[in-house]
């Protein structure tokens, strides 16, 4: 998953000419990406890692990126309004560990 992720970066990054720093992914592949990493439980350290927030639905088909950022050379940091976005990836791994 890991892999792929970054093959989809790859892409954006030549077709948008800016980084993403926002990854869509569905339940599924959020399990199988936590499991890409030493500590699945630690979401900051997955979020610094790829250096995009996790956002979870289930609407997800497929694995895909966003960029709310202005394009290279405008702001190197993750803007603030996005932390919300992993506060809930961290809530729903609490809620899908209790089984919700």
């Amino acid at each position: 998953m890991l892999s792929y992720i970054y093959r989809i970066v790859r892409e954006f990054q030549q077709t948008h000419h800016c980084s993403p720093n926002i990854l869509y992914l569905n339940k599924e592949q959020f399990h199988h990406l936590r499991h890409s990493f030493a500590d699945p439980d630690d979401i900051g350290a997955m979020t610094d890692q790829l250096a995009m927030y996790i956002i979870i639905s289930h609407d997800v088909l497929h694995p895909h990126l966003a960029s709310i950022e202005k394009c290279w050379g405008q702001s190197e940091q993750l803007p603030e309004i996005n932390v919300h976005h992993t506060v809930f990836a961290q809530k729903s791994l609490r809620n899908h560990k209790k089984g919700k």
